[in-house]
C-alpha cells in the first residue's frame, strides 16, 4: 500500500531545554549591469564575415539576445529588469512569488507566516501546578488565548492569562479534587464564555464569569457510577440533538461504554447518566467527531477498549442517543505479538484529503505501557476502513491534527512518555506522513495544545509535563 511507509522527506531537528533551569518570563538583484557589445545589424549576412568588436549598439535594436537597458523583454539578462516572474540566473532576490529556480523561497523568521514552513523558535517555559498532564487552549476572558493544565499530582487546574502579545503571568490554581483525569474548554453553559470540564472522582466544572473567573460545580455522580480516573480515562463533549452541551466521558468503574450527561443552563446538572452499549470492562477513548460518510449534523463517537484491538463507532441519532454503526481495527499489528496490545485513544480527521473520516489510534502493551507505535485507517465513502498502517514512534499517548505548517492539510503531533517532548509528523497531503521532528522537552509528555498564541498567523505547540520540582508548560513559539 502506498501508505505503508514514511516518507523521509524532511530535516528532523531536536530543541532541548533543561527542566531545572528557571522558567523564562514571559532582495538585491546580483546581475552585474556589464553589457557585451552586439554586432552591427546591417552588416551583411556572409557567415564567415567577421564580427566588428567595436560596432556600436543600435538603440533601435530589437534582437531579443541583446542587453539594450530599454529591452523589457522578461527573459533577457537585464541588470534593471524587476520582473518577478523572469529567468534571470543571476537573481538571488528573495521574492517568495519568484519563480527562478535558483531563487531564495519563503523562510522562516521573514515575519509572513507561509504554506509549508515549519518555524519553531526557542522554547519558553512556564510555571504551572505540580503534576502537569493535560491542557486546553481557549480565550477565557483576558487579553488573548489563555493556557489551561490539569495537574494530577496536586488535584488542581491552572490558568495561564495571555497578557496579549504571547506572553503569560503567574498561573491561577484552582482546586478541583483528588483523582481528576481529563479537561475539555467548552461553553457548556451557552452564555459565550468558555467554561472548564474536569472528569474523574467526582466530574467537575469551572463555570466561568465571563472575566476568567470560575465557579466550581460538582456533577451529581462520580466514582462507583461513571467517574474515577485510570491511565485509559478519557473525556470529550458534544453537542447531540441540539440544547445544552453534553459530556461524554469512559472511567474506571465503567464497564458499558460512555455516558450522556446534559446540563442546562449555568452547569445545572439531573442525576441522569446514561450507559450507551455494552463493551465490556477496560472502556478507554472516547472521541466525538462527524464521520464523512455520516451526512448529518449529529455528533458521532469512536470508542475503543483497552483490552481490544478493535474499536468502534457509535453514531448519533440526534436526540441524544447511538446507534453502533461499524469497527475498525486499532493497534491489531502494532508491537511484538508475544505482548498483549490494547488501545488506548483515538483522533480523528481527513488524513488524505478524500471527504472521509480517518483514525489514529495510539497503543498500549499488557503492562499498561504505551507501545512502540500507533496505527492509523483511512475512511472509505460505504463506512468501511482500510487496513492499519502502523507508525513507529516509542511511547506515543496522544495525537493532535492540527495543520501545523499551514499548507492545507491536517498533520499529526504525538506526545510520547520516552520520548520526553512531541513528535511533528508533517503530512503531503495524501495521508503519507515525513519522519519526525522531535521536540524534547526533558521529561514525559502525555498530551499536547497547539493554537496560534501570540497572534503572528503561526501555529505554537505547548507541552504539559511535570519536572519533578514542580509542573510546567513548554511552550515553542513559531517563528515565521
Amino acid at each position: 500500500m502506498r501508505r505503508s511507509s514514511l516518507a523521509c522527506s524532511m530535516l528532523v531537528l531536536s530543541a532541548c531545554f533543561n527542566p531545572e533551569d528557571p522558567p523564562s518570563t514571559g532582495g538585491t538583484d546580483a546581475s552585474t549591469g556589464d553589457e557585451t557589445p552586439t554586432s552591427d545589424p546591417t552588416a551583411p549576412t556572409d557567415p564567415t564575415a567577421p564580427t566588428d568588436p567595436t560596432a556600436p549598439t543600435d538603440p533601435t535594436e530589437t534582437d531579443p539576445t541583446a542587453t539594450d537597458p530599454t529591452d523589457t523583454d522578461p527573459t533577457d539578462t537585464d541588470p534593471t529588469d524587476t520582473d518577478p516572474t523572469d529567468t534571470d540566473p543571476t537573481d538571488t532576490e528573495a521574492d517568495s512569488t519568484d519563480t527562478d529556480p535558483t531563487g531564495v523561497p519563503a523562510a522562516c523568521a521573514d515575519g509572513n507566516a507561509d504554506p509549508g514552513e515549519l518555524c519553531l523558535g526557542e522554547v519558553t517555559v512556564f510555571n504551572v501546578g505540580i503534576g502537569a498532564f493535560d491542557i486546553a487552549i481557549a480565550n477565557f476572558g483576558g487579553a488573548g488565548l489563555d493556557i489551561a493544565t490539569l495537574n494530577r499530582a496536586g488535584s488542581t487546574v491552572s490558568i495561564l492569562s495571555n497578557d496579549g502579545v504571547g506572553g503569560f503571568g503567574n498561573a491561577d490554581s484552582h482546586t478541583v479534587g483528588d483523582g481528576s483525569c481529563r479537561l475539555k474548554a467548552v461553553d457548556g453553559d451557552g452564555d459565550d464564555d468558555i467554561d472548564i470540564v474536569i472528569s474523574g472522582d467526582p466530574i467537575v466544572t469551572l463555570n466561568n464569569d465571563g472575566a476568567g473567573d470560575f465557579d466550581r460545580v460538582n456533577a451529581p455522580f462520580g466514582a462507583g457510577g461513571f467517574g474515577g480516573c485510570n491511565p485509559e480515562h478519557d473525556l470529550d463533549v458534544l453537542n447531540n440533538g441540539g440544547g445544552p452541551i453534553d459530556i461524554v466521558f469512559s472511567g474506571e468503574y465503567n464497564n458499558d461504554f460512555v455516558a450522556g450527561i446534559s446540563n442546562a443552563s449555568g452547569w445545572t446538572f439531573a442525576d441522569n447518566a446514561i450507559a450507551v452499549n455494552n463493551a465490556g470492562e477496560g472502556s478507554a477513548g472516547v472521541t466525538v467527531t462527524e464521520l464523512g460518510y455520516d451526512v448529518d449534523d449529529d455528533p458521532d463517537v469512536i470508542q475503543l477498549n483497552k483490552y481490544s484491538t478493535t474499536g468502534t463507532i457509535f453514531r448519533g441519532n440526534g436526540n441524544g442517543g447511538f446507534v453502533q454503526d461499524s469497527t475498525f481495527s486499532s493497534c491489531e499489528d502494532v508491537g511484538d505479538p508475544k505482548d498483549y496490545i490494547g488501545s488506548r485513544w483515538a483522533s480523528a480527521g481527513d488524513l488524505d484529503g478524500d471527504g472521509q473520516t480517518d483514525i489514529i489510534t495510539t497503543c498500549l502493551l499488557g503492562s499498561q505501557e504505551p507501545a512502540s507505535g500507533f496505527s492509523m485507517v483511512f475512511g472509505a465513502a460505504n463506512g468501511t476502513f482500510s487496513a492499519e498502517t502502523v507508525v513507529a514512534f516509542d511511547g506515543a499517548y496522544r495525537v493532535v491534527l492540527p495543520d501545523i505548517d499551514l499548507d492545507g492539510d491536517l498533520d499529526m503531533i504525538v506526545a510520547s512518555s520516552t520520548a520526553n517532548g512531541v513528535g511533528i509528523f508533517l503530512n503531503d497531503g495524501t495521508g503519507v506522513f515525513a519522519e519526525p521532528t522531535v521536540l524534547d522537552v526533558g521529561a514525559p509528555a502525555y498530551n499536547v495544545a497547539v493554537d496560534d498564541l501570540n497572534g503572528d498567523g503561526a501555529l505554537d505547540i505547548a507541552i504539559p509535563h511535570d519536572t519533578g520540582q514542580g509542573g510546567r508548560v513548554a511552550v515553542f513559539f513559531a517563528d515565521p
